[in-house]
């Protein structure tokens, strides 16, 4: 039962890091008033990719890894 806690948790955190892309497009969609064309999905997997390279590269992917970990409570491999 703890480990599907722990689950939820890391996917809770991870989900929030992707809440500015998805208000991003959400908002977009709202704004434009479409949101069942070829357009607003490109645009929102754009989005959603740009947010996911700023997220999982450079120093940031250090510290979420940290953040997993201490969630998870296992220990740093650093």
């Amino acid at each position: 039962m703890k480990q599907f806690l722990i689950v939820g948790k890391i996917f809770a955190f991870l989900s929030l890091l992707f809440v500015p892309s998805i208000l991003l497009v959400l908002g977009l969609g709202y704004w434009l008033g479409e949101t069942k064309n070829g357009f607003f999905g490109f645009v929102g997997i754009t989005v959603f990719m740009i947010n996911m390279i700023y997220v999982f590269t450079g120093t940031r992917r250090a510290r979420l890894w940290r953040k997993l970990n201490a969630i998870a409570g296992t220990q740093d491999r650093g």
